[in-house]
């Protein structure tokens, strides 16, 4: 059960995005949502030998205006939500996704909600974005929102969002299954059903052009599928053990464009999946 949410803002209408589905899931679970900054400097003046230096008053403007905005956001979300909103803005030598994961392990918080991309508008999932980060390094589940790109509203306080489909991905390794668990508390929480699926990607042979080649290749892979439908069956059956609705699926080929193609032809709100897999390898990099 999830007792406190933080939701990473950066004041754009962008980050705004993650707050209907981290309001939702915060009241359902009677849980406190965290609203956290993180302040970076304002752009530093130069001296007459070209040195930087910090505007102090900038920066403290900055500052004041950061934490108005958090202050008032907070206040507007408590009041209509009749939830417990509380509002940090952070500053420190550290990078913006160190400060975040630190202040989420101090703090207690059980979920990390956050969009995509923010104040640019810019879908950033690579190397050295903090949502890219955060994935990779938090201690605690992140739950990716992607924003709506096409003109963007101010966040409606009567918005929900809920989750009632949520697609499991799986490899066969026990790595995968780590999803398994945050998938369950949220649908708990959402009172959501589950689709446990696994994309298969045969490999074929260059020169495999024989006909009796084809046909061995075929009863692979006929075989393969069964003993994948096999294991889903049995994870969905511990699912369904502790009240679950579950179905299973096996999809074939190349695992992250069959994980999407399943889920823009069906009715999934979220897809849950460990970062790492097979090899153990922490690989959210173009391509994985």
């Amino acid at each position: 059960m999830y007792r406190s949410i933080l939701v990473p803002l950066d004041g754009s209408v962008f980050s705004e995005h993650a707050l209907p589905l981290a309001l939702n899931i915060a009241r359902r679970a009677n849980a406190a949502l965290q609203l956290v900054h993180v302040h970076t400097a304002a752009i530093p003046l130069y001296d007459a030998n070209g040195l930087p230096g910090l505007d102090n008053h900038m920066d403290a403007d900055a500052q004041e205006h950061e934490h108005a905005y958090l202050t008032d956001l907070a206040q507007r979300l408590a009041a209509t939500w009749n939830v417990t909103v509380t509002t940090t803005l952070l500053d420190g030598e550290e990078s913006v996704d160190e400060l975040l994961r630190q202040h989420a392990a101090a703090s207690g918080a059980d979920l990390i909600v956050m969009t995509t991309h923010g104040r640019s508008g810019v879908l950033r999932m690579c190397l050295g974005s903090v949502a890219d980060k955060l994935v990779r390094w938090a201690s605690m589940p992140v739950l990716l929102v992607r924003p709506q790109m096409e003109a963007p509203e101010r966040f409606d306080l009567n918005r929900e969002q809920d989750v009632t489909q949520i697609m499991i991905s799986l490899d066969g390794s026990a790595m995968a299954e780590h999803s398994l668990a945050p998938a369950m508390a949220l649908g708990s929480v959402m009172q959501a059903e589950y689709t446990v699926l696994q994309a298969i990607t045969p490999v074929v042979a260059n020169d495999a052009t024989d006909e009796l080649v084809k046909e061995q290749d075929g009863h692979a892979l006929a075989q393969w599928q069964d003993d994948t439908r096999a294991y889903l069956e049995q994870v969905a059956e511990r699912l369904r053990a502790q009240g679950a609705v579950v179905q299973t699926s096996v999809v074939i080929g190349p695992a992250a464009e069959s994980i999407l193609a399943y889920a823009r032809q069906h009715p999934v709100d979220l897809i849950a999946l460990t970062t790492h897999g097979r090899t153990g390898l922490p690989r959210i990099l173009v391509g994985s």
